[in-house]
């Protein structure tokens, strides 16, 4: 069970690190899944404004300075 458990912990901290996003406001993890559905499909014009939306949502909930802010940009 401590096995799972570190494990899971383990798996969280990778996720969070590579997609901070997904570790945040539901409004952000949403705008951010949509925007990773559509613009691989070459849908640019309805991915480009949950771009924006990440963009500012990842601002404002991690600072202009956060490395995390940074990935996104």
């Amino acid at each position: 069970m401590k096995r799972y458990a570190v494990f899971l912990l383990m798996l969280w901290a990778h996720v969070g690190a590579i997609h901070p996003a997904l570790t945040q406001s539901p409004d952000l993890t949403t705008s951010y899944q949509q925007y990773k559905k559509l613009n691989p499909l070459g849908k640019y014009a309805e991915a480009g404004p949950y771009a924006q939306r990440v963009l500012e949502l990842a601002k404002r909930e991690f600072g202009p300075e956060h490395t995390a802010y940074a990935k996104l940009n």
